[in-house]
């Protein structure tokens, strides 16, 4: 009986993560790419400086600050060639700033929403979604955070 619970479960998994996967390439190509290469930068920027060398630390990876969680609910993007069932995509993809940065489009398309109530989904929700969670969006971003988002948001230009 357990067996074939987990068996269940398995293919449960594997059948909502197609599905996110396809959604999220169906909804790429209606709507082209949904956070802008500044708006990523300036999430980089303010969560590791961009350090793409960081490597992991204890719950996070790259330089996106990754989680687990994070990457699987975004549909576990991988390497080119990669497999994402297999021991390590998610350290080889949130390693790497371009799977970084898929990683966070496929969470956005799944968990974007609009944080600060103006109506908009901007950047600054983008990156309150990335460090924050989208439950806990609303809240306050920490300052170190908030004060490297609003200079690259002034360096780039972003509203």
């Amino acid at each position: 009986m357990h067996q074939l619970y987990t068996i269940q479960l398995h293919w449960i998994e594997m059948a909502s993560t197609l599905l996110i996967i396809i959604t999220t390439l169906f909804l790429g190509r209606v709507t082209g790419q949904l956070i802008s290469e500044q708006c990523l930068q300036c999430i980089c920027y303010a969560t590791s400086g961009c350090d793409v060398t960081g490597g992991c630390s204890d719950y996070t990876c790259g330089p996106y600050g990754i989680t687990w969680e994070y990457w699987a609910d975004a549909a576990r993007p991988v390497m080119a060639s990669d497999n994402p069932f297999i021991d390590g995509a998610y350290v080889r993809c949130t390693s790497n700033k371009e799977c970084s940065e898929r990683t966070l489009q496929n969470y956005m398309l799944r968990y974007g929403r609009d944080c600060n109530g103006d109506g908009t989904s901007s950047c600054y929700d983008f990156a309150a979604v990335h460090r924050a969670g989208a439950d806990t969006c609303t809240g306050p971003l920490d300052q170190e955070y908030l004060n490297k988002l609003t200079s690259c948001f002034q360096y780039f230009q972003i509203q």
